[in-house]
């Protein structure tokens, strides 16, 4: 039974989307004996199938094949899953009784709801208020010195900003593929001004007390996929440290790698086991409320994580549609779990 990868594009003959993404699936796929094709979505209402074409070194587009019950999202951007012609097509899959799994992107301010309103992870989830107003930015900061502004749409840290709130002014840090830079609101009317300059959805977020390593923050990036009894497995974990003084963890804007059993025997010593065990209940939990929140089948998700000093990992965001893993026995797990779960919900 072949499986499907969903993604979109505007332009004619062209899948569209991570096809290197693509590529390593069916090199997989074909040495689990899992077929797998692409189809592409097109403004016009047509539905193009792609095979991988090892000769040409590409995907060549084939004639249609019979669509497969389950296909995995990977329309590549926001702006393309919102369109009206891909809204079209999800609801005629779902009225034909096919599957999409991981539906659609995940929205920080959608995710602040979710897990705040999940008792369990109570101690785990950093204060946060979603698009709030000036005036309730401003009382906020009153309470509070040290905040976090993150766009409800970025990906990789992108757009995201550390606010220091002074008795006269409030510094804001940018950082940008690992540099950064530092501006000042020296008034209330430049807040308001800055405010102004927002995107329409946001999330302001209280700085959490997490650890760092020679003052450099750590967080941990772990990929979870649906296991064959519906629950939630890890698939892997590392450890992203961000460069000095920087505000994200991502490698493209300045992060670098390390294990995650050494970095948790660096900051919890005999501890590192307990904690470790910890960071993945919690992930658990926040899959579990994700799914239940927002809805529909998920196969793949990964979360990143700040660690407390007493060992609490402490959620700031999931993904649904997890970018490339730069640990190589991490990203070839996880993509074969992929595929024998989606192989498996075909299947039952």
């Amino acid at each position: 039974m072949s499986v499907g990868v969903l993604t979109a594009s505007v332009t004619r003959g062209k899948p569209g989307g991570d096809t290197m993404h693509f590529r390593r699936l069916v090199r997989l796929g074909e040495h689990m004996g899992i077929p797998i094709f692409v189809y592409s979505l097109k403004p016009n209402g047509t539905l193009e199938t792609y095979a991988w074409n090892a000769s040409g070194g590409g995907f060549t587009e084939i004639q249609m094949k019979q669509l497969p019950r389950v296909l995995y999202n990977r329309i590549p951007t926001r702006r393309l899953e919102q369109t009206d012609w891909v809204t079209s097509f999800k609801t005629r899959f779902s009225r034909e009784g096919r599957i999409l799994t991981n539906p659609n992107f995940l929205y920080k301010d959608e995710l602040a709801r979710i897990w705040s309103r999940a008792p369990e992870l109570s101690a785990n989830v950093p204060v946060s208020l979603v698009s709030p107003t000036v005036e309730e930015a401003l009382l906020a900061f009153r309470e509070y010195p040290v905040w976090y502004l993150k766009p409800a749409h970025g990906k990789a840290g992108m757009g995201i900003k550390r606010l220091q709130c002074g008795a006269h002014s409030i510094g804001i840090t940018h950082q940008e593929k690992g540099r950064t830079r530092i501006s000042e609101l020296r008034d209330e009317l430049m807040v308001r001004a800055f405010w102004r300059s927002l995107p329409a959805r946001f999330v302001l977020q209280r700085e959490a007390n997490t650890l760092t390593i020679d003052g450099c923050r750590v967080d941990v990036r772990m990929l979870m996929h649906r296991d064959l009894q519906d629950g939630f497995t890890r698939s892997g974990a590392g450890v992203r440290i961000g460069p000095r003084d920087g505000i994200t963890t991502h490698v493209p804007n300045g992060g670098r790698l390390a294990a995650l059993d050494k970095t948790l025997n660096e900051l919890y010593g005999r501890r590192s086991e307990e904690v470790n065990a910890r960071i993945e209940k919690v992930v658990q939990s926040a899959a579990r409320a994700l799914e239940l929140g927002c809805g529909g089948i998920w196969c793949e998700l990964s979360f990143d994580l700040g660690l407390a000093p007493e060992g609490t990992p402490i959620l700031f965001e999931a993904n649904a549609k997890p970018m490339k893993f730069d640990e190589t026995k991490i990203e070839t797990e996880g993509k074969m779990r992929l595929l024998r779960t989606l192989q498996h919900i075909a299947e039952s």
